[in-house]
């Protein structure tokens, strides 16, 4: 295979992966933080305009903070005239946006992993040109990569030992495939 089909299969890799990204995105768009967390005094709350003074610490306010902490939530405190916090409460704007980004990035993993499957049994079987099936066959392992980055944080180290350990069979058993080594006659029983 001579550099310019090198180039031409990388190109293919390459432009494969960021259109299935791109497209993934522009029909099945990620969460917006923003349509979770409305207001900018979630990021930014409103603190009071003095420095408190002669505050008293109140156990009922840190007891709730802590609890609202484990929930996954973020205490939004209210203040009175002396700055000093007197309430709060616990917004769940970031826990429900993270758990709506944990399904889209399942989703888009399901989405890539077909998508680079199905591109390389084409790029393996249908293109006959070494070069374009070569490219397609780069980009669906790409895409199946890309799929996995996005949910890696999302999977358990057993799913990701699986996936990885599947992965290889399957990468394995097509390079046998495709380099005419593999006898499948050696999962049939012998005949006597």
């Amino acid at each position: 295979m001579g550099f310019k089909n090198v180039v031409l299969g990388i190109g293919i890799f390459v432009v494969f992966v960021f259109l299935v990204g791109y497209g993934i995105e522009a029909f099945y768009p990620s969460p917006d933080y923003n349509v979770y967390c409305k207001s900018s005094n979630y990021a930014y709350p409103n603190y009071p305009d003095k420095i408190a003074t002669n505050c008293s610490y109140s156990k009922t306010l840190e007891n709730l903070s802590r609890q609202c902490f484990d929930e996954r939530g973020t205490p939004v405190y209210e203040y009175d005239n002396n700055g000093c916090q007197v309430s709060l409460t616990c917004d769940y704007c970031s826990k429900d946006y993270e758990d709506a980004n944990k399904v889209y990035t399942r989703n888009v993993f399901v989405i890539s992993l077909l998508i680079g499957l199905l591109t390389m049994a084409i790029g393996a079987f249908i293109f006959s040109i070494e070069t374009i099936g070569a490219g397609l066959m780069a980009g669906g392992v790409g895409t199946i990569f890309y799929g996995c980055v996005r949910n890696w944080p999302n999977f358990s180290n057993m799913m990701k030992f699986i996936l990885l350990f599947f992965a290889l069979v399957l990468m394995i058993l097509l390079g046998y495939k495709l380099n005419n080594k593999l006898n499948w006659k050696i999962f049939k029983k012998k005949k006597r």
